[in-house]
């Protein structure tokens, strides 16, 4: 097999790792390319088939090519070339440049393939996606005109979809109709995993929402007394993970909060030092002078929410106290009017006006644990949802061989998408009637499969 790979972020690592898994099927391999290709330790300068037949005899592996620069190999004669092909079982042949930028339109002289080419793999770098053109693209001019973006705009999976196909396979396909063509779009976050998975497949992935792929929200306590503790014991059941922080150990201790994430004990003053951005922050703190130095670094940031316990003449002199940076976006007084008068029943109205405004955004949101796997198996994505059904459009899971990661919902919908997940070898979408299932609601999901490496 002579396979060239073409592309942009990590043609090398694609080359490398294809090479560890033939090496391992007993297959003698061989790495060149047809225009440069940065010099490696083991890397054989020469121009002479029989210098690559001893490499290729001692180890199975030679990576060769001819002295282009001090740190670049340049390829190898026409006739060496050819020579070591009937050497090896494998040859890996780098094609083009991009000079480590995750994407690329190439000029007129690229990709160079030679006519005994046997395969093409196209790759592109997911790792793009939200970044600026002008800080990922490598042929910048060549890439904004093929796309018709400016350089500021910001890379979608649509921008990539397109570029590879006006890119790489339209122009393959005409100059080498007969070579198969392959895609292989490097990733690492989850989200970039579903939108490889999904340009791999020849499907456009705009329909996944980065939202969707955001953390579990995070509900930092200001405070660990007796609201804290009963607001961090119904926030966990309501998915939220939870950082307590207080300055008194007696309170700030995971005996007492081992439920949250997180505990820290610290003086408040510190705050700043442990802000999560977008987290859900609630001020209940055991004094005033505590909630105006907690309020005072809040204001800055960008909360989901900000919210503090107290009496309205306790807020107003707080609010008095801080006017100069008081932000009238904080909730305060805290909670829900329900006539809270204990304190499970006021971390209830607080919890209910977190979920208000969470649920305002319309979106689920994925685990820690999911968003972090590294294990292969079909992901499971909610992408539509009709009348009354469980979980918000975006709510997903992994479902592996050992197991699941994750949720979207449970009971009889959750197992049948486990059960049919375990089918799915391809991009696949399916509605699924509530109704038909057994299940009391009356509404329907459109469920998105994806298998995932």
């Amino acid at each position: 097999m002579i396979e060239f790979v073409v592309g942009a972020g990590g043609k090398t690592s694609y080359i490398h790792q294809r090479a560890k898994e033939e090496l391992a099927q007993g297959h003698r391999v061989l790495v060149c390319t047809s225009t440069h290709m940065l010099i490696e330790a083991d890397t054989l300068i020469t121009d002479k088939a029989s210098e690559i037949q001893k490499r290729l005899d001692d180890c199975g592996y030679c990576m060769a090519g001819s002295r282009a620069s001090e740190e670049k190999m340049g390829p190898l004669g026409w006739e060496v070339y050819l020579a070591a092909c009937t050497l090896a079982d494998v040859v890996l042949v780098e094609a083009d440049g991009s000079k480590h930028h995750p994407v690329k339109a190439c000029n007129e002289t690229e990709p160079v393939i030679y006519k005994n080419a046997e395969k093409i793999t196209v790759i592109m770098g997911m790792q793009a996606l939200g970044q600026p053109f002008k800080d990922a693209a490598f042929r910048l001019e060549q890439v904004c005109r093929l796309l018709d973006v400016s350089e500021n705009d910001r890379i979608t999976p649509a921008h990539l979809f397109t570029l590879i196909q006006k890119a790489y396979l339209e122009p393959l396909k005409q100059q080498h109709p007969n070579i198969p063509i392959e895609i292989h779009c490097t990733a690492h976050t989850l989200y970039q995993r579903a939108v490889a998975a999904m340009i791999e497949a020849g499907e456009e992935a705009s329909l996944l929402q980065p939202a969707w792929f955001s953390e579990k929200p995070v509900l930092f306590l200001c405070g660990g007394g007796h609201v804290s503790l009963a607001l961090a014991k119904m926030a966990v059941i309501a998915d939220l993970d939870v950082v307590v922080m207080d300055d008194r150990p007696e309170f700030a201790n995971s005996e007492r909060f081992s439920m949250a994430r997180q505990v820290i004990c610290d003086d408040f003053s510190n705050l700043h030092q442990y802000i999560l951005p977008h987290a859900y922050y609630v001020i209940v703190t055991n004094g005033h002078a505590a909630d105006s130095v907690c309020a005072r670094q809040l204001f800055p940031v960008d909360t989901a929410y900000l919210g503090m316990i107290g009496s309205r003449a306790k807020i107003a002199r707080t609010k008095e106290a801080l006017k100069n940076v008081w932000d009238d976006r904080i909730f305060a007084p805290i909670g829900l009017k329900i006539g809270a008068a204990n304190p499970a029943e006021i971390a209830v109205s607080i919890l209910a006006q977190i979920i208000q405004v969470k649920n305002a955004a319309a979106h689920s949101s994925a685990s820690k644990e999911l968003l972090e796997t590294g294990q292969s198996g079909v992901l499971c994505i909610l992408i539509e949802k009709k009348g009354s059904t469980p979980r918000n459009v975006g709510s997903m899971m992994l479902v592996t061989k050992e197991g699941v990661i994750d949720t979207i919902g449970g009971g009889a919908l959750e197992q049948q998408v486990i059960e049919r997940a375990r089918t799915i070898d391809a991009v696949t979408r399916e509605q699924v009637v509530l109704n038909d299932i057994g299940m009391a609601c009356t509404g329907s999901n459109t469920v998105l499969y994806i298998p995932i490496c």
